[in-house]
């Protein structure tokens, strides 16, 4: 059966996506405004990359190296020497010295930026990145150069690109006859952690938003009667693989392993039927290409050098190593929910705990209902999420310590609630537990959301030990007063919890199908 093509109506996808382009960008530019400039993971080394890209240096030529290094964690890490504005040049905004684990203080401790033009050379760490993510957020960073508008301007892009991936996982998941508990599912993916990465200037927010969007797109594709196997699928799909592939060096590896756990999920008869059609394989063909231009500027650049001093020596044993990377592995699940600041700031207990509540309930159901393919890969993916961590930071500890962080797990570990969702779907498909279902968990995931949004906002305006009502006398003001920023928050939440209320059933009449769909049978029991 040929592929089908939704058509553009008002009612259809369009007026879905558009609500969640613009509630995930405001969301994510909240995070941008309330996290003060450089206080993010490595944001100097990335802003100061954007800049270059955008000046055209794509690779970073041979020169003098300067006065200052990058110092603190990372320090001994192949930098690279170039030029960017003077008053980004500063050590404090390489690694925040003064705000770093020192939570009584503010960003008022760290040193101004001028704003002066001119030029000087400079260390980056990220200097030799894949430069896709750079390109779209660094024009900012030209027209003001070495100003705090062009930082916050340039994490208002970053807050938009990951929107546009967030908001095309919506719309994939209305195309689904299970509607309301993908959209459970996505809720639960899209962890605080999500939102604040994508309101820093960092290529983590293209690949994880990229990847959650090609996570659900796979899902309705491969589970959906044929009817549903159109070319917007396929296209957000493999748009969605190619920003994982062109983000960081480990996209391809992290594009095939989505692949291999997807093909797991799939009907060979369905795999077949899709392999016949020509836009399949117009699809397959650009995201080759993609992929080789991927591997081969890892391959020509290098961007990803270990230092040339080892972090450990030679009496540190393999066993030891394993079992440390092993005990990290908690740290790194409280990092995939939420973990702020220059990775020194963990989200609010009670965030933790809901999430934690949200993924198991969502893994249990799907563990108890999901048919043996569906469950082979869960369980394929689970042992990634738990395995690959360990194996990545044993596996780096002798060059760079013990360095790795919940996020770069991020990618995969969103498949996860999205396939959980997608298998309780299956059982529960035209129930009406399921509008309830994903009140219920957004609900809980707006409240999550909020108290991490809290905490690290009155962090930064009064310090940690500072009074509850940060917004009155706040020590560092952001952008907008602080007071706005909690109330835009809050009504993102309850714009949220609204949406997820006022989303309709797959009817027989929804205009985001071609072919008429038939009423379900009787609710399982």
């Amino acid at each position: 059966m040929p592929l089908s093509s939704v058509p553009r109506r008002p009612g259809g996808l369009r007026r879905p996506w558009l609500c969640a382009l613009l509630l995930f960008a405001s969301v994510s530019s909240a995070w941008a405004l309330a996290t003060p400039p450089f206080v993010a993971p490595d944001e100097f080394s990335h802003i100061i990359r954007a800049y270059t890209v955008l000046d055209g240096e794509l690779v970073p030529q041979a020169r003098e190296a300067p006065a200052i290094a990058v110092p603190g964690p990372g320090a001994s890490d192949p930098q690279d020497v170039v030029q960017a504005p003077r008053s980004f040049i500063n050590r404090e905004f390489a690694y925040p010295s003064c705000l770093i684990a020192m939570y009584e203080n503010t960003p008022d401790c760290m040193p101004e930026v001028t704003g002066s033009v001119e030029e000087g050379p400079s260390f980056t760490t990220a200097g030799r990145y894949p430069p896709a993510y750079y390109a779209f957020v660094g024009a900012p960073l030209k027209i003001f150069p070495g100003t705090t508008q062009g930082i916050y301007l340039a994490r208002v892009l970053s807050a938009v690109l990951g929107a546009l991936f967030l908001a095309s996982a919506v719309a994939s998941a209305y195309q689904s006859r299970h509607r309301a508990l993908l959209l459970a599912g996505i809720a639960v993916a899209a962890t605080p952690q999500v939102f604040y990465i994508n309101g820093v200037v960092n290529p983590s927010a293209l690949e994880i938003s990229a990847a959650l969007s090609a996570w659900t797109a796979a899902a309705v594709l491969l589970s959906e009667p044929e009817t549903t196997a159109d070319r917007r699928l396929l296209l957000r799909l493999t748009v969605g693989l190619a920003g994982v592939a062109s983000a960081k060096a480990t996209g391809p590896l992290l594009v095939l392993l989505i692949v291999v756990v997807v093909l797991l999920l799939a009907p060979r008869q369905r795999l077949w039927a899709l392999a016949r059609q020509p836009f399949t394989l117009g699809m397959v063909g650009l995201l080759a290409l993609a992929g080789v231009a991927a591997v081969a500027w890892t391959v020509l650049v290098s961007p990803n050098r270990l230092p040339s001093s080892p972090e450990l020596g030679p009496e540190v044993t393999t066993n030891t190593i394993l079992r440390h990377s092993v005990g990290l592995w908690d740290g790194w699940a409280r990092q995939m929910v939420g973990n702020f600041g220059f990775t020194d700031l963990p989200a609010p207990q009670l965030t933790h705990y809901l999430w934690l509540l949200l993924v198991g309930a969502l893994l249990v159901g799907a563990a108890i209902v999901c048919g043996p393919r569906t469950g082979l890969a869960l369980s394929v993916l689970v042992t990634l999420v738990v395995v690959a961590p360990v194996v990545a930071s044993s596996l780096l500890a002798r060059s760079i310590g013990f360095s790795y962080q919940g996020r770069y797990t991020l990618p995969i570990a969103v498949g996860l609630p999205v396939l959980s969702a997608l298998a309780l779907g299956s059982r529960l498909s035209g129930h009406r537990s399921e509008r309830r279902l994903l009140v219920v968990v957004t609900t809980l995931a707006v409240v999550g959301h909020g108290a991490a949004f809290a905490y690290a906002l009155h962090r930064y305006t009064v310090g940690q030990p500072g009074p509850l009502d940060f917004w009155a006398d706040p020590r560092w003001q952001p952008p907008l007063p602080p007071g706005l920023l909690l109330l835009i928050a809050v009504g993102l939440g309850a714009a949220a919890v609204g949406l997820a209320a006022a989303s309709r059933p797959l009817t027989a009449r929804d205009p985001s199908r071609r072919t008429p769909v038939t009423k379900p049978g009787p609710s399982p029991t």
